[in-house]
This record gives structure tokens, sequence and C-alpha cells, in this order.
């Protein structure tokens, strides 16, 4: 053909006059001429005959596009004449069958289904966007740009005309920039996608613009995003990883405000209201075996929003202080109980752990011991009940003193080991920290401090002088209690008691495994948190389950055997045994369950319009009332309740 004729210039395509052209010469006879193809309405616009062919040329128009086709119109001008004296004439219609892709439709369906509403803007006629709308199952609510010229209706402004329409035919460069300005003036956020020049100056408005595969250097200029693969369904995944990934960010954050907030209050409470300290390498532990767990949620199993998510730091604020205050709850009651009643004793291996208790018990015993003695004997044979001597008693009056306080205690001890029900009074004594707070220039053990109070205590010849000075320490005080029995070897009442640092170091244990089994189970509560559902209705992945259960066996390993009196007297670890194991483990599954309440309580005050359906009983995004298609059906409207602009 090219050695037939001669192309002597060439207009390229142009979006903003949607043809190209060009100038031809007939090399056989010399003849010029000029050719074109362009959009139907443009070469028909072209011609001189245009107002008498219009009927004609648009219905053939409107008959392609009703089976899918789309127009190309064809017109020739002769003549070497300048472009603007050109005459033209429509010399026909070819008809081009472009189909959508096999995937767009169930494109356009999962990023309904994910709460993303999908406008269609082409440059094509409008009743060829209605049939591409039919054959991808979209609304055909579709309108060309004329209504940019004109007022919309009656009570509704233009950005919520283009918003309450479903698509938009017959456009250019500058009506889709201006479509996708009035969606963002409703504070939608706006995704864009295009491939040509002319898509260029929307890509670059909207808050996400995405070049498709093939587009031009100006599209992928414009665009936020480019796709290197063909097709548009790379966006759904996107979309669902993203969310995914969000969700995971969200679960971990929730988790962590928990964590800290009941960290914070429990062992804040603790040391405040019960002058109880909980060491800090425990904490650290804690935090180690927490993160460690944690980092797993990076490969969890989630469930996508079915909605464009945000992060709704009120709720998640909320939440998470709920949760963390629930969990301070559950280990301050167990605190409780343990710290002040015996109701664990004798379950399996348990031992009281209530120091007030064994302390009480133990006043009575020597009350009714120096009560007993004082009726047949002199006040200086039987001493104070505060432990205390007479200064001026003699050394016969101290010896039948020691004889019987020796008596007392070895019938004490013998009364100790009767009553309890796991545990010896000797076993008190066993991996006990020594005294570190004396005038001594060395850490004493803890059973030297003992000998020394009972030599004490007992009018011991060379160590009665001190309870003359008024040092005067009672049995019960010392072993259960802070005391301050010997001005050289303790000071200020701060010695703790072989009996009090033995319980409460195993208190420590049986804390620390609550707060470590609840605290990591609070992460199968949050991950459910944004799907609102029971916390084992979604299956974690195994990388979690094998973090969380290994975590676990070393907290249980860690409460068990605890760390033998370790780091110091005042705030010694012991194992807490078998019994107040199992204990934190059933306490802990006792309490985890009303957290899912708790989530969807809060759920349900902050979102109580989640809790109500509207879907079935008003308009949702279904036009202006005054337009035609307002009226949907109920399946449509179910449909279209979750579509939202994004």
């Amino acid at each position: 053909m090219w050695q037939k004729y001669t192309l002597l210039h060439y207009t390229p395509f142009d979006p903003t006059t949607k043809r190209t052209i060009a100038k031809i010469k007939d090399n056989a006879t010399g003849r010029i001429f000029r050719a074109c193809k362009g959009a139907p309405q443009v070469c028909l616009d072209m011609d001189d005959n245009a107002d008498s062919l219009r009927t004609e040329v648009e219905g053939r128009i409107n008959e392609y596009a009703s089976r899918g086709y789309r127009g190309l119109g064809v017109s020739y001008s002769e003549g070497d004449v300048p472009i603007e004296e050109a005459t033209w004439k429509l010399v026909g219609i070819l008809p081009l069958f472009d189909p959508p892709r096999h995937d767009t439709a169930d494109t356009v369906k999962k990023a309904i289904e994910l709460g993303v509403a999908v406008k269609m803007v082409t440059g094509d006629h409008r009743v060829i966007a209605i049939e591409t709308c039919r054959q991808l199952g979209m609304p055909t609510n579709i309108l060309d740009t004329s209504f940019f010229n004109t007022a919309p209706p009656p009570g509704i402004n233009l950005a919520q005309m283009v918003y309450d329409t479903d698509g938009f035919a017959q456009v250019f460069p500058e009506h889709k920039f201006e479509i996708v300005r009035q969606l963002q003036t409703l504070d939608k956020v706006v995704g864009m996608t295009g491939d040509g020049v002319n898509d260029a100056p929307a890509l670059a408005q909207a808050d996400i613009g995405i070049a498709v595969d093939d587009a031009t250097d100006a599209a992928r200029a414009a665009a936020d995003i480019v796709l290197v693969s063909p097709g548009l369904s790379v966006i759904i995944t996107a979309i669902r990883m993203s969310r995914e990934i969000f969700l995971r960010m969200k679960n971990y954050a929730m988790y962590s405000i928990g964590m800290t907030v009941r960290i914070v209050l429990t062992f804040g409470l603790l040391t405040v209201c019960w002058n109880w300290y909980f060491p800090t390498i425990l904490v650290v532990v804690l935090a180690i075996l927490n993160d460690g767990t944690i980092l797993t949620i990076s490969k969890d199993n989630v469930t996508a929003s079915r909605t464009p998510d945000s992060w709704k730091l009120k709720q998640v604020f909320i939440s998470s202080i709920c949760f963390g205050i629930w969990l301070t709850i559950s280990t301050i009651v167990l605190f409780g109980v343990a710290y002040n009643t015996s109701a664990f004793e004798g379950f399996i291996d348990a031992e009281n752990l209530c120091v007030n208790c064994l302390k009480e018990t133990c006043d009575n015993f020597f009350t009714a011991k120096v009560q007993e003695c004082s009726i047949n004997n002199a006040p200086s044979d039987c001493g104070e009940l505060d432990g205390s001597v007479y200064k001026n008693g003699s050394v016969p009056s101290y010896s039948t003193l020691s004889d019987n306080r020796q008596k007392w205690i070895k019938a004490y001890e013998e009364d100790y080991n009767k009553k309890s029900k796991n545990g010896q009074f000797q076993d008190i004594f066993k991996d006990l920290k020594g005294s570190h707070i004396n005038d001594l220039g060395r850490e004493p053990s803890a059973n030297e401090v003992y000998i020394q109070f009972v030599d004490q205590y007992t009018a011991n010849v060379t160590a009665v002088a001190a309870a003359k000075d008024g040092n005067g320490v009672n049995y019960c005080d010392f072993v259960w209690g802070y005391s301050n029995f010997n001005a050289t070897w303790t000071k200020n009442n701060k010695n703790i008691g072989p009996g009090m640092q033995k319980k409460d170091g195993i208190l420590r244990s049986l804390i620390y495994t609550q707060v470590s089994i609840s605290g990591q189970a609070l992460i199968f509560v949050t991950r459910t948190a944004g799907i609102n559902t029971w916390f084992f209705a979604e299956k974690p992945c195994n990388l979690l389950l094998i973090a969380f259960v290994f975590a676990q066996v070393v907290a249980s390993v860690i409460g068990y055997y605890g760390f033998n009196g370790y780091p110091s007297d005042r705030i010694a670890v012991f194992g807490c045994g078998g019994g107040y194991l199992v204990i934190a483990w059933l306490w802990s599954i006792v309490w985890h369950f009303p957290l899912d309440l708790i989530k969807f309580a809060v759920n349900y005050v902050l979102n109580a319009n989640t809790y109500q359906g509207t879907a079935f009983d008003s308009r949702i995004n279904a036009g202006h009332p005054s337009m035609s298609h307002a009226r949907v059906t109920q399946h449509a409207r179910s449909v279209r309740a979750s579509r939202t602009v994004a």
C-alpha cells in the first residue's frame, strides 16, 4: 500500500479531540486527500450534513453498543487545503469488539465485596458503558459529562451527585480529574486506574493512583503504584494483603497497650497497697517471652476486613484499657486470696502463703504459753510478750526464761508441722537469702541470723545485753514479719523474717506464672477484635501457637522451680510447685473467657450503628430520588449497603 500512497502529514490521536488525521498523496494520480478516524460523534460532527445523518448514525452507534461493540468513525476530505477549510464526509462506522478481560468481572465483584465502590470512567459512548457495566455485573447508573454543565437536581450538590452515580461516559481528561476531586471533597479516599496520557491528571490527583501494566510513561510518572502484571486482579490482592497487614498491626497495638496497662496497674497496686515487691528480673523475663511470642503475629492468620479499615484509636485504647484492667483484677483477686487466706492450702502440694494468718496463729500460741507460765512463775521467768527481758533480772531468772522459751520454740515448730498440710517448719530455711541490711560488714546467712535471734530471745548470757537495750522482738514478729532485734545484726526494722521471705517468694512465682499465662493468652482475644468473634472461632497460625506453647512451658518451669531465693531476701523468688502451677493455669483460663464478653460490649457501645440493621429500610448509595433507577430491589440494596468509595 505504501508503494501506492505517500504519507505527507500525520496528526496523532488527541484525547481532547478524540481523532487522528492523515494527509495522503496518491502516487499514481497525484491526488491529495485526508483520512480521519476517531469517535463516531466526532467524525459525524465534522460532516457538512451532520444534522441529516445524526439520527441514523446515532441509531447505528446504539445498536452496536447494545451488542457490546464500539464504533469507530471514518471520514475523508478531498483537496490540498488548510485543515480548517477542509470539507469532510463521513464514510462509515466500523464496529469494534473490545471485551473486558476474562477476570475483570470477578475483580469488580471482589472489590465490591471488600467495600470498595467501583465507578466506570470511560471516554466511550454512554450506551457502550452501560453494556459493559451489564457484562461486568455493575450497576448501570451511567451519566455522560453533560451534567457537569447543568445544575444538579434539587437538594443535592455536584459532589453528592458524582458519588451517587455508578459511572461516567464520554469523558475528557478534565472530567476525570474533576470526578476525582469532587469525590475527595466528600472526604472519600479515591483510587484511580489508568494507562494513557489523558489519565495522568486524574492519577496525580487521586489519593492512590494506579498505572496498569502497559501504561504510558506519563501515566506511570503520575501514578503512586505501577502494576507489572496484566489485569486489575492484583489490586484486589493488594487490598486484601494490606488490610491483613493493617489488622495484624492493630492486633499488636491492642495487645501491647493492654499488657502495658496490666503490668503497670498490677504491680503498682501491689507495691502501693500491700508494700509487696516484684523483682525486676521477672518483669524482664515477662517482656522477653511476650515480645518473642508477639513477633509471630506478623505471620498470623487473619480475615481481611470487609470494609476499608482505619486505626479507630478510641476503640483501640478503650478496648485495650478494659482488657488490661480486667487482667489486673484477676491478678489482684488471686493475690488477695493467696495472701490473706489459706484457701489454696492442701491443693496438691500447695502450702499456706497467708503470712498474716501464720503470724496470728503464732502470736496466739506464744501468748497462751506466756500466760500459762505467768500463773505459777515470776514475771522474769516468763518474759514479756514482745520478747524483752527484765533489765533487773538475775542470772537464775534468765536461765529459767531461756529454758521456757526454748521449749516454746520447739513446741511451736511441732504445732506448725502438725497444722501444715504441706511443708515442714525446717523447709522454710531452705535456699533462703541472708540479711544484707546490717552493720557487720558482711552478709550473714539466714540461718546465722536466726541462731543469733534465738540466742537473744532465749536470754543467752552472751546475747541478753542486746535485749536489755530495748531491742526485744517476739518470736512471731521475727519469723513472720520485719524486725530490728539487734542494733548490729539488723537495723531500721528492715530485716525480713525467714517465714515471710519464703512465703512471699513462693507467692511471687505464683503471681508471675498467672501474669505470664493470662497476659500472653490476651493475644488470642485481640487478634479477633477486628472481626468481633470468639477467640476460639479463628485459628491462629501454627507459628503463633508454637511460640505461645514454648513461652508458657518456659514460664511454667520458672514458676515451678523459681530462682532459689534470687535475687535478694526482700524480693526472693522460690518455686511455687505443682499445686500452685495448676492453680495459675486454671485461674487464667477461668478469667480469660470474660475477655470476649468485654470485647463484644465495647464494640457494641462504640459501634452501635453496626448492630442496627438499616440496610433494608433505607436508601444506600442508590442514586438521587428523582432518577428512575433510585428504587432498587432488596437484594441489590443488601449488596450495595457495604459499598463505600475508597
